[in-house]
């Protein structure tokens, strides 16, 4: 997956009070890097992808309890599921704020992630695994386990063949996971064009400036964890970044 520019936060402390966000919504920062769902805590960006796939993800896939994983995403959930607490973790390449939520029925973890400066989105929805610090800071949430799906149908409990026919043939496989590397160059629309042109374009010529912006480059990435050949884990992440 290309690399973009990420925020970085850090916090001596494991955990400590960070700033208000999103309104009174309360808020924690801690340099901890427990949380082992996160495709910004495994290996898996710093990890060399061979079979990047040249393809657009489905936007369907980046949709889940009808919240589009992008930025701003969070708030999104919030106005959704209910406010939780934010975990802002990590420093340098590695930060991410995370929004996470809990079901009563069976534990299963949805948690919400933003990384960087705008640059790119993530969810996970998972059963099973070990805690984490600050997994005591999701909020419960009453909506049924089995209601939590990506709007193309994806959602624990489904085969390798199942999540295969929704998302097609994998960049990687083995009897317990299913990894989707897959990255287009886009055309940038004009609307964000514009947006970008006031904020960006001081003293660049035109083609200098579309040289830089008039495309990018769209990544993301699946990964789908099996358990006796039942899906435990989704993590789905989006980014852009320019040339």
């Amino acid at each position: 997956m290309r690399k973009a520019a990420y925020l970085a936060t850090a916090c001596l402390a494991v955990f400590c009070a960070g700033p208000t966000l999103w309104g009174q919504t309360p808020s924690r920062v801690t340099n901890d890097n427990s949380d082992w769902w996160s495709v910004f805590n495994n290996g898996y960006l710093s990890a060399q992808q061979t079979n990047t796939q040249h393809r657009e993800l489905d936007a369907e896939t980046l949709r889940i309890v009808s919240i589009k994983v992008d930025v701003g995403e969070i708030s999104k959930a919030q106005a959704k599921l209910g406010r939780t607490t934010i975990v802002t973790r990590g420093d340098a390449a590695l930060a991410r704020t995370q929004a996470c939520y809990v079901t009563d029925d069976s534990n299963t973890h949805l948690v919400f992630e933003e990384n960087g400066e705008g640059f790119g989105a993530s969810f996970y929805l998972f059963t099973g695994g070990p805690s984490w610090h600050g997994s005591e800071l999701c909020s419960r949430i009453l909506l049924p386990s089995q209601q939590i799906q990506t709007a193309n149908g994806l959602h624990l409990g489904l085969t390798p063949a199942q999540v295969e026919a929704v998302l097609g043939k994998p960049s990687t496989a083995t009897p317990d996971k299913l990894t989707y590397d897959l990255e287009v160059k886009k055309k940038t629309p004009a609307s964000e064009l514009e947006k970008i042109r006031r904020r960006e374009s001081a003293g660049m010529s035109e083609k200098d400036f579309l040289d830089s912006y008039g495309s990018s480059y769209v990544s993301s990435s699946v990964i789908a964890k099996f358990k006796a050949a039942k899906l435990v884990y989704l993590g789905v992440t989006t980014s852009q970044s320019f040339p």
